[in-house]
């Protein structure tokens, strides 16, 4: 679902035109899991940077089960060409800033 279908949530990042926005914007996910230590709080990974530049993020997928998962790709405008103006149109909502 993340990773490896054609129409996984990182593969959608690189479909300039299929949106109308960049989704370089950063990345977050939170999943929760029945048996767990805080079963009722969820685990969540984030960053600043492009979902495909998330070194670990394979690595954490490959090994973490989950009962529920809630994922955000940011996005900005094309126009937007340096950090400041990526973190300013930053469209985010979600527990992810």
């Amino acid at each position: 679902m993340l990773l490896r279908p054609d129409n996984s949530i990182v593969n959608q990042s690189f479909d300039p035109e299929d949106h109308d926005m960049i989704q370089l914007a950063g990345f977050g996910l939170a999943t929760w899991s029945k048996g767990t230590l805080s079963e009722d709080y969820p685990f969540i990974y984030k960053g600043i940077k492009p979902q495909f530049d998330h070194r670990n993020l394979g690595s954490l997928c490959e090994r973490h089960e989950t009962n529920v998962l809630l994922c955000h790709i940011r996005a900005s405008g094309y126009n937007s060409l340096n950090y400041e103006a990526v973190v300013n149109e930053n469209i985010a909502i979600l527990l992810f800033f």
